[in-house]
């Protein structure tokens, strides 16, 4: 009964692990998601002119690559670090998007 129970336990950490991996990959994809829609509505709006979003897509598309290399080389899996570094990315794209949709 109790090699029953732990089965039971280790394929329920596993399943939340895995489960959680899915949340984090989604959560930076739609980070991208909505920082492309900005961009698009940024251009939309004449706020950004098409070089500005050319270069910002071009770092979208860099955060992209990069997440997908990160998974490649390690079994479809980010590291802690690897999505901290994501994140970082992120948010200074982010930051970029609004300055340039600001003017400052």
């Amino acid at each position: 009964m109790l090699g029953i129970n732990s089965i039971k336990l280790a394929t329920a950490v596993a399943l939340i692990a895995v489960l959680t991996q899915v949340g984090m990959a989604q959560t930076i994809n739609q980070r991208l998601h909505n920082q492309h829609v900005r961009i698009h509505n940024g251009y939309k709006d004449r706020q950004l002119n098409k070089y500005q979003r050319g270069a910002l897509r071009a770092k979208d598309r860099q955060v992209r690559s990069e997440e997908r290399y990160d998974r490649l080389t390690d079994h479809g899996k980010l590291t802690q670090r690897e999505r901290a570094g994501l994140n970082r990315q992120l948010n200074r794209n982010s930051r970029r998007i609004y300055n340039d949709r600001h003017n400052k």
